[in-house]
């Protein structure tokens, strides 16, 4: 579908880098140049999500807890693997939507937090997962 002249490679050399987790599909390279190649339309994503979070952000949210989930994860994605601070509730949620606080939050790695997206599970599913 997409043709991205991508240089060809032994399969063993593929293997350590799919080992590694350093192999990246066709689809997220074209993701990634597609977000080069448009720097406005990420932008302007950001921007609204940002717009998101604040409105849901409610005046008795404790800042310094929120805070403190953030750092935790940018602390602990130093050992490797890249750490998410998700909202348990989403912020924009097709069934419901939580607030940005800090019982609404959770440390994920990413590949969990991308294969969740925007969607809601309770306990037993997110063990399941």
């Amino acid at each position: 579908m997409f043709d991205l002249h991508l240089p060809q490679l032994s399969s063993k050399y593929l293997l350590e880098l799919r080992r590694h987790g350093k192999l990246q599909s066709k689809h997220l390279l074209y993701a990634k140049r597609h977000r080069k190649n448009n720097p406005a339309l990420g932008v302007a994503l950001n921007v609204k999500y940002r717009a998101t979070k604040l409105k849901r952000t409610p005046a008795w949210a404790n800042h310094f807890e929120i805070k403190m989930f953030y750092d935790v994860a940018k602390v602990l994605s130093r050992g490797g693997v890249l750490f998410h601070v998700d909202h348990i509730i989403p912020l924009r949620g097709k069934e419901v939507s939580g607030f940005h606080v800090e019982n609404n939050l959770q440390i994920l790695p990413w590949y969990k937090n991308l294969k969740k997206a925007s969607k809601f599970m309770d306990k037993h599913e997110q063990q399941t997962q």
